[in-house]
């Protein structure tokens, strides 16, 4: 078997680290890539106060060796982006046996 073809993951958010324990695991035994880094662009490190070490997959002995960087944390951003308090509204919409009701969020 050929040496390793080593990678750089990408991904829109970390929280435990579920995701990329997944597919750090996939892409070495099914495709012989070894990932050495993973890039995020947010990082919603307050999913992980409360979690016992068990559940942290960021902690797993396959990601020892994957040095993981975020762009933003969650907390910068919520502290940045004034929202918006959604509003439920009905939709009634005709269906061939009747109305159906439907509800959707709205911004």
């Amino acid at each position: 078997q050929s040496e390793p073809l080593r990678a750089v993951w990408l991904d829109e958010t970390n929280s435990t680290g579920s995701e990329l324990l997944k597919n750090v695991e996939l892409l070495l035994r099914d495709y012989n890539i070894l990932v050495i880094g993973a890039i995020f662009l947010v990082d919603r490190s307050r999913d992980r106060t409360e979690l016992r070490l068990s559940m942290l997959r960021m902690a797993h002995p396959a990601l020892t060796d994957v040095d993981a960087v975020a762009l933003f944390d969650l907390e910068e951003i919520d502290a940045r982006v004034q929202r918006v308090q959604p509003r439920m509204k009905r939709e009634v919409s005709d269906v061939k046996q009747g109305a159906e009701t439907r509800w959707r969020w709205f911004w």
